[in-house]
């Protein structure tokens, strides 16, 4: 049979031989070939996945290398956070040297809008028109010249939450004032401008200097007296007697000029670091001879410091109101104080109708402390650690050395202390 092939098999274990026997018309004789062909037995043939064992080995080290790397990566993040905390400080710190070069001293925290209908008496200027923060008086010198112009002519006040950032430019939400490390500007109003940037009154509480019929004075007043004698800090709560680098005898760069606070989280101020305590259940009061700003850690809640109680005898009254708005001329939007060490209660005592004490302490959300500024226009990272000294020790009236440790020492321009690197 021409062509004609019989094959035959051989099986034994995992080999099989092969036997082909070809008949051919022009063959003289058989040909017999022998192929050996090695196949996989059964058992082999039917691998086709990885065990168990196998798969959760896989997985472990996935998971050991997602554990090594995730806190690396948050940590690189949250640097480059910081850095640029750090770089936005430096920023507003230099425009100040620019506002001294050509008014010859330092902004005040409050600062003039012409544009704000005026109801007052005619002797005297109406406090709606004193509500710019010191963040006003700096546009200019951040290349923000259109917004100040927008801020000099508006009628809307500063604290104005009416109409749309086209018509009222204290909406204006401005990057360089919020904290990249700040989740809680997500949850600010749109009908806020928030801002994470604080100017220091030094060691000193700061004090509004409005009178009783909530007008701020054209000369100094017995009501705005406390204002007037904080010598302390680079600035202050009263036009009238604003700073000039002269005055800064410690050193520009032993002073701090700027710091952070997080920004009030609206509908959840019982967090210590954004709310602010108020009312008669805080102690700190409007005198020199009782004030004690200790007290605000008494007012934390007992099983979470982290937090003020939403109720009990000691419960205060609360505001998440802190940097809600950059255009604010207030101490609860723009200015803190070196007397609490960072990330500690702020909070605002009552006494006198037309004065209150505020005490305003540095917080971010960079773990372990604060980025700051100093008048030079440098920059650091300031623990939360840092010496406070004797928290509830009355601050000196016109100078000497702080009695609030480091902290208050870089808070003083005039007290003639020391400060270590930080």
């Amino acid at each position: 049979m021409n062509g004609l092939y019989f094959v035959k098999f051989h099986v034994k274990s995992d080999c099989v031989f092969l036997t082909a026997t070809m008949k051919g018309m022009f063959m003289q004789r058989e040909n017999e070939k022998s192929l050996f062909v090695h196949v996989k037995s059964n058992r082999s043939l039917c691998r086709d996945a990885y065990t168990l064992i196998e798969l959760l080995a896989v997985f472990g080290i996935i998971g050991l290398l997602i554990a090594l790397l995730v806190p690396a990566i948050q940590a690189a993040r949250e640097a480059a956070r910081r850095t640029s905390c750090m770089n936005q400080l430096k920023q507003i710190t230099l425009a100040c040297h620019h506002y001294h070069d050509f008014h010859k001293n330092l902004p005040s925290c409050v600062t003039y809008l012409p544009g704000v209908p005026d109801f007052s008496h005619p002797d005297r200027i109406a406090r709606e028109r004193w509500t710019g923060s010191i963040h006003v008086g700096l546009l200019p010198f951040l290349e923000q010249q259109p917004l100040y112009h927008l801020t000099q002519t508006t009628t809307y006040k500063s604290i104005a939450t009416g109409g749309r950032p086209e018509t009222n430019p204290f909406l204006v939400r401005i990057s360089y004032l919020m904290c990249p490390s700040d989740a809680g500007v997500s949850l600010v109003p749109k009908q806020n401008g928030p801002s994470n940037y604080f100017a220091s009154t030094g060691d000193w509480p700061a004090r509004i200097f409005f009178d009783g019929t909530a007008r701020v004075l054209d000369k100094p007043g017995p009501l705005i007296r406390p204002d007037k004698e904080n010598k302390r800090g680079p600035f202050n709560f009263h036009p009238n007697f604003a700073r000039a680098f002269s005055l800064i005898t410690d050193g520009l760069s032993n002073t701090v000029a700027f710091s952070e606070h997080l920004i009030g989280k609206a509908g959840d101020q019982t967090l210590v670091t954004t709310g602010i305590a108020r009312g008669p259940s805080v102690s700190i009061t409007n005198t020199q001879k009782n004030f004690n700003p200790n007290a605000l850690f008494g007012l934390r809640d007992t099983h979470d410091p982290l937090r003020y109680p939403l109720t009990g005898f000691s419960a205060p009254e609360l505001s998440d109101n802190a940097g809600r708005s950059w255009g604010y001329g207030y101490p609860e939007s723009c200015g803190f104080q070196t007397i609490l060490p960072p990330n500690s209660p702020s909070g605002s005592g009552n006494g006198l109708s037309s004065v209150q004490t505020h005490v305003m302490s540095a917080s971010s959300n960079h773990p372990g402390g604060v980025s700051a500024s100093r008048m030079d226009g440098s920059a650091s990272f300031v623990i939360e650690t840092i010496d406070c000294g004797t928290i509830d020790s009355k601050p000196p009236v016109k100078g000497g050395s702080s009695p609030y440790g480091v902290w208050g020492a870089l808070g003083s321009i005039n007290g003639g202390e020391t400060t270590p690197e930080i």
